[in-house]
């Protein structure tokens, strides 16, 4: 048995990624305990791990992350809201991360102990740079959203524009890369501060690259074919797959099921679990622009009220929630507006996807899935009915995003995410007890 910590920013789209990585652990024997906000408690719990509360202003509600840091919702998406993003929601409450995890640490010391958190989870950047308290065994970072790291190949993460290694290629990406550290240095200055406040004396490299190279490894949990390709990429980075949520049993299937096992084509329209409070940025503008096109049309609220939606037409059917595992089988199109989750879960079932999204890493996420050939991407968060419209109708009508899917589908079965990061942790607990280390003080 390995002790391991979880860490994870309190959003549903950061934590549920872990879920099922926790739930195994459990299964297999190792002692988890779960550090995120008190607004996932209960998430955490029914995984079977122990939970443990982020101190301060680290516990924040994600989900009300507009509301809590509503100059946010004022900054223009893209890079200047990330900027926002990493003063506010992830380099601020870096000193209480570290204090919680040192806390959880401070409850059996000399137990070996192996940490997975959240790449955007930055409460482990003091120990890992020489700030004094319990240092973990190891500590592998896990990558929830595209890679962030900067590169000679691509351009910075915010911009939404796909790769290019070609010498004029290159220098547009050195251009546009020092222009966004430029934009997150006083995040950066921030971030170096804190980790001194706790202690810490090692250099911080810029934000993005140390989220995935100051864990001792980056575990993606996602395929290589997702990922833009880098002549830098770091060994410490590795594809390991998708961990899948087992989906809850006996959920109640709408009363009009049956029309979609009998329609000939299905569109799927849903704008996830955090950007749904406005219907009309893309579940309205996709309900207009199919509303008389051969196709049944189902949209999920993400558990807001159907009712919001208003009169739906004739061949719209509409439900808060359906598990995606029963629905996707049956889905020609799925249109939505990028969370890297649902993304991936369309293309592990060769789902090819419509794409309108622009907050957090959606302009990320979105080029990506375009980029692989399996997605048609309006690089907007409000597209216009006739942009949807046509979109859908290139997607259903030409074979090649539907091939591409498929063949993101082959290489997502290749994976089992859970063995391998079982393996993983097991490997890592015989090391140190080998070694006959435990945590040890830094």
């Amino acid at each position: 048995m390995t002790r391991v910590i979880m860490a994870a920013i309190p959003f549903p789209g950061h934590v549920n990624p872990l879920r099922p990585i926790a739930a195994h652990l459990v299964t297999e024997g190792h002692d988890v305990t779960f550090v995120t906000g008190t607004n996932l408690r209960d998430a955490v719990l029914a995984t079977g791990a122990a939970f443990h509360p982020l101190n301060g202003q680290a516990d924040y509600d994600g989900p009300k992350v507009y509301e809590t840091f509503p100059q946010i919702a004022e900054a223009t998406p893209g890079v200047e809201q990330i900027a926002v993003y990493l003063t506010e929601v992830l380099a601020k409450p870096m000193r209480e991360q570290h204090e919680t995890i040192q806390q959880v640490l401070a409850l059996a010391p000399d137990t070996p102990t192996v940490v997975l958190h959240d790449i955007y989870f930055n409460g482990l950047w003091p120990i890992q740079l020489g700030a004094p308290g319990i240092r973990p065994a190891q500590v592998m970072g896990l990558g929830v959203t595209v890679l962030p790291l900067y590169s000679a190949d691509t351009a910075p993460f915010g911009l939404g524009l796909p790769p290019d290694a070609s010498t004029s290629g290159r220098e547009r990406n050195a251009r546009l890369n020092a222009e966004v550290l430029a934009a997150f240095a006083p995040a950066q200055r921030l971030a170096e501060q804190l980790i001194r406040d706790c202690g810490g004396t090692g250099t911080l490299p810029s934000y993005f690259d140390a989220q995935v190279v100051v864990p001792d490894r980056c575990l993606q949990l996602s395929i290589r074919a997702m990922e833009y390709p880098r002549g830098d990429l770091p060994d410490s980075v590795s594809f390991i797959g998708v961990p899948w949520e087992a989906e809850p049993q006996g959920v109640p299937l709408p009363a009009w099921w049956d029309d979609v096992k009998n329609a000939k084509r299905v569109v799927l329209v849903s704008q996830g679990t955090v950007s749904n409070t406005d219907y009309s940025e893309l579940i309205l503008p996709t309900i207009e622009a199919l509303a008389d096109q051969s196709c049944l049309v189902v949209a999920t609220t993400g558990g807001r009220p159907v009712s919001a939606l208003g009169a739906l037409p004739a061949n719209v059917r509409a439900a808060e929630y359906i598990p995606y595992s029963q629905l996707l089988p049956h889905v020609d199109v799925f249109v939505s507006n990028g969370g890297f989750g649902g993304m991936q879960m369309a293309l592990s079932r060769g789902v090819p996807l419509v794409l309108a999204g622009e907050t957090e890493e959606k302009k990320d996420s979105t080029a990506h899935a375009a980029w692989t050939g399996a997605a048609i991407n309006l690089a907007t968060g409000r597209p216009r009915a006739a942009d949807i419209g046509r979109a859908v109708r290139m997607v259903l009508e030409d074979d090649s995003y539907r091939v591409a899917a498929r063949r993101l589908e082959a290489e997502y079965a290749e994976h089992d995410a859970l063995r391998s990061l079982n393996e993983i942790v097991e490997a890592a607990g015989k090391t140190v007890a080998a070694s006959g280390a435990g945590a040890r003080r830094a």
